[in-house]
């Protein structure tokens, strides 16, 4: 015996199937939608990049004066800045270095922004692994203290001499004895002289 068979029975079938052929709906809003567990707030307590300059010369047990005066001269902290860019090349003088630092030169009664000029020459704006320090083109390097005094001013000359580099101020010469962290974007040697610019020593 047959059934006769209701239309309406499919009604619902029906229905979903024609929804199924609609296109979805487009809803375009004027802001993001973010979920409440998500925070797109940037961390207070971000880790700074490459290593930590003022412990690694602690470490090594010969760079206090350096760890000391980069420190509170704020040149540590620039040098945190410019790391995040081209990387940087710290060229830190031991303390024995410090101590032999002629009288005349009298490095810890200069004024304030001298000290800062002082420890900025110290500084090469670029990362340069030991290899390619010995490599380098250019020998008239702009360091820290240029960007502040001008294109030409307080630039280091450097040369590979020996198996090792040379560091030429105009007034002290001296050579890359350590290194002490090699570590992109970060470079640090230890060289046995104090860097003496010519701008501020030469008279």
């Amino acid at each position: 015996m047959a059934f006769p068979l209701c239309i309406s029975h499919f009604a619902p079938f029906i229905h979903l199937y024609l929804l199924l052929l609609l296109p979805s709906p487009i809803f375009i809003v004027d802001s993001l939608v973010i979920p409440h567990e998500f925070d797109l707030k940037p961390p207070e307590n971000r880790p700074p990049m490459g290593p930590n300059i003022t412990k690694a010369l602690m470490d090594a047990n010969n760079f206090n004066i350096a760890s000391s005066m980069l420190s509170a001269s704020g040149v540590l902290q620039e040098i945190d800045t410019e790391k995040g860019g081209a990387g940087i090349t710290l060229f830190v003088p031991t303390d024995d270095a410090f101590i032999d630092v002629p009288a005349t030169a009298n490095i810890q009664s200069l004024p304030a922004d001298q000290k800062t000029n002082l420890l900025r020459f110290h500084v090469l704006l670029s990362y340069y692994p030991f290899g390619l320090l010995k490599s380098i083109v250019n020998p008239f390097q702009p360091t820290l203290a240029t960007e502040d005094n001008g294109a030409g001013m307080f630039t280091l000359s450097i040369s590979p001499v020996n198996g090792s580099v040379a560091i030429r101020s105009g007034i002290v010469e001296t050579s890359v004895t350590q290194t002490v962290i090699d570590e992109n974007p970060i470079a640090i040697f230890a060289i046995s002289r104090v860097l003496l610019p010519k701008e501020m020593f030469g008279k």
